[in-house]
């Protein structure tokens, strides 16, 4: 429903190489919000979680990113994001 906010799905952000991974930025795009538990760095091995909400401004098909900047190659990784706001039956 436009003006509310869903629950949130989170996504995983897990270091698998072999140094610390060190986060520029992580940056969110289109009606979507998010939160996060990752803090500058993350260790090797360990995961922190990206928290995504759909905030819909909008009626239909809503898209949107997560764009993460850090020291990793490729330097930026990127989530796909879909929300779809259905018409109200009256």
């Amino acid at each position: 429903m436009i003006g509310t906010t869903s629950p949130a799905q989170t996504v995983m952000l897990t270091n698998s190489g072999t140094e610390t991974l060190t986060i520029t930025s992580i940056a969110i795009s289109g009606d979507f919000l998010q939160t996060n538990t990752c803090g500058a760095t993350v260790a090797i091995g360990p995961s922190c979680t990206i928290s995504v909400t759909f905030a819909p401004t909008m009626q239909g098909q809503r898209t949107g990113t997560i764009t993460i900047t850090d020291n990793a190659i490729p330097p930026t990784q990127t989530v796909s994001l879909t929300g779809k706001v259905l018409a109200r039956r009256r």
